[in-house]
């Protein structure tokens, strides 16, 4: 009864409903989500699906011109589907230019997911990016479909990478370890459809990682193994 003695008798309802649906049409006119912290929208677009989608929102405003930038996710995917040499040329010139652009230091997920006339010098040395800002999941996967004798050399950093948690390794890859491998964090480990230099590689490559969990190894008719 005390609360609603408090109430004023006289208000009228329909005039208090009237107040408190300005009140919010004004708060749905303020841009709640750019406020936020860039670590917090960073965050939050590091739950797109690839990296296309994150430098997309820059057109937004000026505050999310170069948001994109911190972004520890990097994730870029081409279409496994037949492409002329001018597109795959411009995904190629995309992705220098996000690695040239990102401020990011310490990578948490690099994914590269392309297909034919990418040339292997650009995978070579994406990856060997990716190592330099301490990745911890990497996936590679590219595959070559009417140039089956086109085989990517790993770049040889890739065996001493300290920071390497989960490695995915996919179709035309090869598989030259060093005589020193030190995968130190490395715990999961899929090789599917990738070659080897020679039947040591596996063994050398396991011998490596210490506290590995996960292993999965998907051979090919042509990986060169004969262990």
């Amino acid at each position: 009864m005390a609360y609603l003695n408090t109430l004023d008798s006289t208000e009228n309802p329909s005039q208090k409903r009237l107040t408190l649906s300005s009140e919010m049409d004004a708060g749905a006119s303020v841009d709640r989500i750019s406020s936020l912290p860039d670590s917090v929208l960073c965050h939050i677009l590091s739950f797109l699906p690839t990296t296309k989608y994150a430098v997309g929102t820059s057109i937004l405003s000026k505050r999310w011109k170069f948001l994109w930038t911190g972004v520890p996710y990097l994730l870029f995917d081409d279409d496994r589907v037949h492409k002329s040499p001018e597109r795959v040329r411009k995904f190629e010139q995309f992705v220098n230019k996000v690695l040239l652009l990102s401020t990011v230091q310490n990578i948490l997920k690099f994914r590269l997911c392309g297909n034919e006339f990418i040339e292997p010098f650009y995978v070579n040395a994406w990856i060997s990016t990716a190592i330099i800002r301490n990745v911890r999941v990497l996936k590679v996967q590219v595959f070559y479909y009417c140039r089956a004798d086109v085989v990517i050399e790993l770049p040889s950093c890739l065996f001493t990478c300290r920071t390497l948690e989960d490695l995915e390794l996919w179709d035309n890859l090869d598989i030259n370890t060093p005589n020193l491998v030190c995968l130190p964090r490395l715990k999961r480990l899929t090789l599917s459809d990738v070659q080897y230099r020679n039947d040591e590689s596996v063994s050398t490559l396991i011998s490596g990682c210490p506290i590995l969990e996960f292993l999965e190894i998907c051979r090919c008719s042509y990986d060169n193994e004969t262990v």
